[in-house]
């Protein structure tokens, strides 16, 4: 049985998620602003809300991320009700945006 969102994602877990972002403003992988907190071992496969298994994210490597981690889940799990998807034009638009585009 897949676990309630509202009660792995409350009240608890924003406070977590907002000293986690305060600590750690920028993304582990590019080093902009990070505005995501991803779960390192994700919730889905058993990963906690504990500090060694967080890790702060821009929401464009958060992205990617997520798509790999449901790539590789089991086949009997469900996909969560939101996943972060991010198409094309707003990976550019993005990548324009902080400067690193052509």
């Amino acid at each position: 049985m897949k676990p309630d969102r509202s009660k792995v994602y409350d009240y608890r877990w924003r406070a977590i998620r907002k000293k986690f972002l305060s600590n750690y403003p920028l993304c582990v992988r590019c080093g902009h602003e990070a505005t995501m907190i991803d779960h390192i071992l994700p919730v889905f496969e058993g990963g906690t809300h504990d500090e060694r298994n967080l890790q702060s994210m821009c929401v464009i490597c958060h992205g990617v991320k997520t798509r790999k981690d449901l790539r590789r889940r089991k086949p009997e799990t469900k996909l969560p009700d939101e996943v972060v998807s991010v198409t094309e034009i707003e990976k550019k638009k993005f990548i324009r945006a902080w400067g690193r585009g052509s």
